[in-house]
């Protein structure tokens, strides 16, 4: 079963979220269709121990600054932002409908602020002002705020936290985006995508496995930038190399191109004997060509007979 956790800044972010699931459980009795049991979903309150948590992760759905210390985090596990757009257009003109055209100053991570520019185009008249906010750097918050009010920005548009700080100040009328059930569900869709294609890559990753543990040949596979992705056990007692240090090493540190026939194909196979710890052993790499693209090599180790070579 795969993991996917959504961070959530705000107990209400939760509410939406087992709203939806409660609208998918409804709609599953309503249809007869089956709910996907193939996933797990977590739901995340940020804190200290998040990295922890994240790390069980095979993928993991944020907003804003969080999205952004989730790929600090965790940045081999696939991220999945949830979209600001119809949050921000709706919460823009509300704002401007019970406030007038004051400037609206928007405080959040670089996706929100983006976002952000775009409200030219839904409240004409408005001037807009955007803020930078990290996660990393709570002190920031009130410094942020303090510059949006004093440059004159009488409605801010932010997180959840820090409404809190603006609503306090009172100088100012702050909205917090929400979250909605359409925007949460998007991102599950996306972020179930991400699983089903992380779970293909690991049932491949197996196999690949499988085969490379079942051949007599030391195997050695190198992806197009010449970083190796797998290295068997007969090649690591061939070339007395150990696979947590060969992995994602380049192959010249290995196996230099030097020790190769330079006069074979540029992408055909290539082949070396060479000597490691006195023994002898034929090398043989083999190009991997999708149409007229190298996708990659595969090299093949094995030890020659005495009087051979």
């Amino acid at each position: 079963m795969m993991t996917i956790s959504f961070i959530v800044p705000a107990r209400e972010w939760a509410t939406v979220l087992d709203e939806m699931v409660r609208q998918d459980i409804e709609h599953s009795r309503i249809s007869g269709e089956l709910i996907d049991r193939q996933y797990s979903v977590h739901v995340i309150g940020w804190s200290d121990q998040l990295p922890s948590q994240l790390i069980r992760s095979d993928v993991v759905v944020a907003r804003g600054i969080l999205t952004e210390e989730a790929h600090r985090v965790v940045p081999n596990t696939p991220i999945v932002e949830i979209p600001f757009a119809n949050e921000m257009a709706a919460t823009a003109i509300r704002a401007v409908r019970e406030h007038g055209h004051l400037q609206i100053g928007i405080i959040g991570s670089y996706s929100m602020c983006f976002n952000g520019f775009g409200l030219n185009d839904v409240i004409p008249g408005s001037t807009i002002r955007c803020y930078r906010q990290e996660a990393r750097v709570p002190s920031l918050t009130e410094r942020l705020v303090e510059q949006a009010v004093s440059e004159g920005c009488k409605i801010l548009i932010c997180g959840p936290n820090t409404q809190k700080v603006a609503a306090a100040r009172g100088d100012c009328y702050a909205y917090s985006l929400p979250l909605s059930v359409e925007s949460a569900r998007f991102a599950m869709t996306r972020a179930k995508a991400e699983a089903a294609h992380r779970r293909r890559d690991r049932e491949k990753a197996a196999q690949l496995q499988a085969l490379l543990s079942s051949t007599d040949d030391g195997v050695i596979t190198i992806d197009r930038r010449g970083h190796i992705t797998a290295f068997n056990r007969i090649a690591e007692s061939l070339l007395g190399v150990p696979a947590i240090q060969a992995l994602n090493a380049s192959l010249d540190t290995i196996l230099p191109e030097e020790w190769f026939d330079t006069h074979s194909p540029l992408h055909g196979t290539t082949s070396a004997v060479i000597d490691r710890n006195g023994r002898k052993i034929a090398v043989k790499k083999t190009g991997v060509l999708m149409g007229q693209q190298v996708m990659g090599h595969v090299v093949t180790l094995r030890g020659c007979a005495v009087g051979e070579a």
